[in-house]
């Protein structure tokens, strides 16, 4: 048996109407595809998937489809370009969409739905820097204030670079905030003079 194409976005199969949505075409959860291969073929084996052979998801006709195993159908797939370049459209749709006033106006209403309450729970919580008990967000923040957070950013040297000192070329290493350009107080002496540039 085969699948009759009505149009575009319709397709046949043993009296079966199947609508394109998405990738594939569905009847109420059955995809075409596999609803075809079943047919000629019995069940599909667990930990096997139904495979296009020409990757023409519109092409249902029972003999473009092939049983693989699923790690590499999905592997065959993911390095195939065009699935690379549907992946990057729907990025940018979601995108487009998220930046719209229908998005946003979305987002607000799950905000207020579901996150609101949620993120405005306290809880008493022991800062990471200092050890003391402070009561603050239920799920974030680790540290009693901005001044314990900032100190314990310091002392794990995560912002420290190394610069060339601009007077005696010697290696010196500082915080990328600041803006120190020499290595000690006696070349900053001698910046300051303008004995050097």
């Amino acid at each position: 048996m085969r699948v009759t194409v009505i149009s575009g976005t319709i397709q046949e199969f043993d009296g079966r109407r199947f609508y394109s949505c998405g990738m594939y075409y569905q009847s109420k959860g059955l995809r075409l595809h596999r609803a075809v291969y079943e047919y000629h073929n019995g069940p599909i084996p667990a930990g096997f998937s139904v495979h296009h052979v020409d990757s023409d998801r519109a092409n249902n006709q029972p003999d473009n489809l092939e049983l693989l195993e699923t790690k590499n159908h999905q592997s065959l797939h993911a390095n195939r370009t065009d699935h690379t370049n549907w992946i990057n459209a729907m990025h940018a749709g979601a995108a487009e969409w998220h930046g719209s006033e229908e998005g946003r106006a979305w987002h607000r209403e799950h905000y207020e739905q579901t996150c609101r309450a949620a993120l405005a729970e306290r809880a008493e919580r022991v800062c990471a820097h200092c050890g003391k008990s402070f009561v603050g967000n239920k799920w974030k923040g680790k540290y009693c204030s901005n001044n314990c957070k900032s100190a314990a950013r310091r002392e794990s040297g995560v912002d420290v670079v190394e610069r060339v000192c601009v007077v005696c070329g010697k290696v010196f290493m500082r915080n990328k905030y600041y803006k120190q350009k020499t290595c000690s107080r006696s070349c900053g002496g001698k910046l300051a003079k303008g004995c050097c540039d």
